[in-house]
């Protein structure tokens, strides 16, 4: 479990972590890396949408 409003920074990139993200509400974006690392992921998780009957 996460926080609504938690926060993720990872050099992960692989096609698995980025479903399981997707898969469990995160949000996520290739942002440039640092610290000699080319790439990494940077993220949040999403909002949680209220669906209402009408």
């Amino acid at each position: 479990m996460a926080r609504e409003d938690a926060t993720f920074a990872t050099f992960t990139g692989a096609g698995m972590v980025k479903r399981a993200l997707v898969e469990h509400g995160f949000d996520y974006r290739k942002v440039t890396g640092f610290g000699g690392k080319r790439a990494m992921l940077v993220g949040r998780r999403a909002e949680l949408l209220s669906v209402t009957a009408s």
